[in-house]
């Protein structure tokens, strides 16, 4: 949207909506989004100075701070790819190696956006959901008239698994769901706070060894559903 928006309008960014929008909003977030909108409508030089305002704009604790890093690194990055032709994505160069350590350290934006630009060089291949927490999803719409039987309570998908599952649930109440992964010698491996009543979540199992898992859902301490899941790597 944003290469369409450079190329195919009249309108400096000043005046463009989306620039508009994100200049006038005040979050971390959107001066992320503003950055990288800057670089893809060609302002490459302005996108660095918002990116490095972002500290002195903002408190930003430990974790955001690191956040902070891999978004100014892959930005930079971008930049210096846009300004040499010549380079190339490929196995063995410094962006490649950097898009990689992107991609795999952590889950969320500069990761997903890392991985995107692996995908469309079809240098890696990524068969799991992503998911960022933007409130752009799809589920069924629960209707409390219909008595759920367990298995329309709550699923767990793929089974069997290898990083990822996602789990979904309707499951009305005034307290908080909470999912819990319990392995073959029924140690608790994983505890999980699920907001909403009914809602879906990516859970990432990628540091679980192969093997049969439960998959538990429970609310006020009482189980409410199980699951069980096989992961196979």
């Amino acid at each position: 949207m944003c290469n369409l928006y450079a190329n195919g309008t009249l309108h400096t960014w000043q005046s463009d909506t989306i620039g508009l929008l994100l200049v006038g909003a005040n979050t971390p977030g959107t001066r992320y989004q503003l950055a990288f909108w800057q670089l893809f409508t060609g302002n490459p030089a302005t996108a660095q100075q918002v990116m490095y305002n972002i500290p002195s704009e903002f408190t930003l604790d430990a974790g955001e701070q690191s956040l902070h890093t891999r978004y100014t690194t892959l930005l930079n990055e971008l930049i210096e790819f846009e300004n040499n032709p010549v380079i190339v994505i490929e196995p063995g160069t410094a962006i490649y190696e950097v898009l990689m350590q992107l991609s795999t350290s952590g889950e969320d934006k500069p990761a997903a956006l890392s991985r995107n630009i692996l995908l469309s060089e079809n240098l890696i291949s990524y068969e799991e959901p992503i998911k960022l927490d933007d409130g752009l999803k799809s589920m069924p719409i629960y209707k409390p008239e219909l008595k759920a039987v367990q298995s329309q309570k709550f699923r767990v998908f793929p089974n069997p698994a290898n990083t990822f599952i996602t789990v979904s649930w309707n499951v009305p109440g005034q307290e908080t769901n909470i999912l819990m992964i319990h392995d073959a010698n029924g140690r608790q491996v994983l505890t999980r706070p699920l907001q909403g009543q009914h809602n879906e979540a990516i859970v990432d199992i990628s540091d679980f060894v192969n093997g049969t898992y439960a998959v538990i859902l429970s609310q006020g301490g009482k189980t409410v559903a199980t699951e069980t899941l096989v992961i196979a790597k």
